[in-house]
């Protein structure tokens, strides 16, 4: 668990209450609200390096010969199920 300490200023407070009050998921509190955009946005980045990774190893693949991508796609299958 991490706890972070805001120290905001007043003009950063409305703000904060604005984007809190126009929210989309109706958090009960602002602390709420917080933790939801910001596990959204970890999330999102997550997502982001998961598929850059997906990708390289696409690319890396296509590279290989017929007979060594079929036994890594068949090897990759294996550890799935």
């Amino acid at each position: 668990m991490i706890t972070i300490q805001l120290d905001l200023n007043p003009e950063q407070l409305a703000a904060l209450e604005t984007l809190h009050h126009g929210y989309e998921l109706n958090t009960n509190t602002v602390e709420e609200f917080l933790a939801d955009i910001l596990l959204e946005r970890i999330n999102a980045q997550a997502k982001t390096a998961y598929d850059a990774s997906v990708a390289r190893l696409g690319s890396a693949a296509a590279a290989l010969p017929y007979e060594a991508r079929l036994a890594l796609i068949a090897q990759v299958e294996a550890q799935l199920s």
